[in-house]
Formats: structure tokens, C-alpha cells, sequence
């Protein structure tokens, strides 16, 4: 069937599953489904097959907690886990490094107090680095193998999202399913 390799690092991708939760009304949503695809005869779900870069079979604690919150959520909208599925599941999670210049202006007074009338300003430029992670859902036609709905968000990874990966996982995982518009056997 389908294939899904996962790198070492995903291990550590914990971070970017995480961080999509944190601020939800700061990190957007973005969903999109193909509206040739007939919705209502989709009553059941199934995952990819995990593989690590090693070639071995095993799920990771990431892999572990997102099929967890997904299973959830596709249950609490009337689908079944099942063997034979007509909807595959497959999802990403990756995190990258980054770096931003901030420049803020700092008042530099020439004279006697603030209210001189010729201030000048420095710039003070600095780099911050930060983490930046993405979880993508993709629901996959099993029967033509076509994608029929993508469900993403973005956000910065911040320690304290690690501090209950369960809950921040799952809550990101009901973020993007929040955008899913359809239940089991329903074309609405």
C-alpha cells in the first residue's frame, strides 16, 4: 500500500506538533478539499505505514501521539479505524531552524533632556532564533490513491509547549480538524 518514511530527527518533531498549539488564534489554519470527491461514501479510515530511515518498522512517540488525536477525531465525525479503509491517512510533522533581524531605534539625546529638539536614534540590530514547526494532514482516497482534503498549520516552538506533548499534540490535531468540514457517510 502506501509508504511514509520518517527521519531520526522526527523523534524531535515532538517541538513542531507542539508548538502549533501554542497562541491557536495566532497560527492559522489553512484546509483545502477536492470538491469532485464524493464525501459520503467515505465511512472509514486507516494510516500509513510508518518506516524509519533505517528501514525499520517502528512508530515514534510523535508518530504514537498524533494517530491518537487523529483517530479521535475522525471517530468523533462517525468514521471507524479500519483494516479496509476508505480514507488513508497520511501526515508530516517537521520542524525547522530560523533566524529573524529585529532592528529597534534607540533615542540617543544630543543637548540637555528628551524634549531637545534635534534627538538622533541608533539601531539596535539583532538575529533571534527560533523553531518553526508544521503539521500537515493529508486524507487520501484509498481506492484511486487521489488526495481529497489537506488540513496544515505553522507555529513557533516554544519549550513550554513541551511541557504536555499529549494535550499540545492533540489540541493541534483538533485545530486543523476544526477546518474538516464533513462526517462519516455525509456529503455535508
Amino acid at each position: 500500500m502506501f509508504k511514509k518514511i520518517n527521519g531520526i530527527a522526527m523523534v524531535a518533531t515532538v517541538l513542531a506538533g507542539a508548538s502549533l498549539v501554542a497562541g491557536c488564534a495566532s497560527n492559522p489554519v489553512t484546509s483545502d478539499y477536492d470538491s469532485s470527491a464524493d464525501f459520503a461514501r467515505y465511512r472509514s479510515f486507516n494510516f500509513l505505514a510508518q518506516q524509519s530511515t533505517e528501514g525499520e518498522q517502528y512508530m515514534s512517540l510523535l508518530d504514537k501521539r498524533l494517530e491518537a488525536a487523529i483517530t479521535n477525531e475522525m471517530e468523533s465525525r462517525g468514521y471507524s479505524l479500519a483494516d479496509a479503509a476508505d480514507l488513508t491517512v497520511d501526515y508530516h510533522a517537521h520542524i525547522e531552524e530560523k533566524q529573524k533581524v529585529v532592528s529597534s531605534p534607540e533615542p540617543v539625546h544630543w543637548g540637555r533632556g528628551w524634549y531637545d529638539p534635534w534627538p538622533t536614534y541608533n539601531n539596535n540590530v539583532r538575529t533571534v532564533d527560533y523553531k518553526q514547526g508544521t503539521l500537515i494532514i493529508n486524507l487520501i482516497d484509498t481506492a484511486n490513491k487521489q488526495m481529497v482534503w489537506q488540513g496544515t498549520m505553522q507555529g513557533t516552538v516554544k519549550n513550554s509547549d513541551l511541557e504536555n506533548p499529549s494535550a499540545t499534540v492533540a489540541g493541534a490535531v483538533a485545530r486543523i480538524f476544526s477546518e474538516y468540514p464533513f462526517t462519516a457517510g455525509s456529503g455535508n
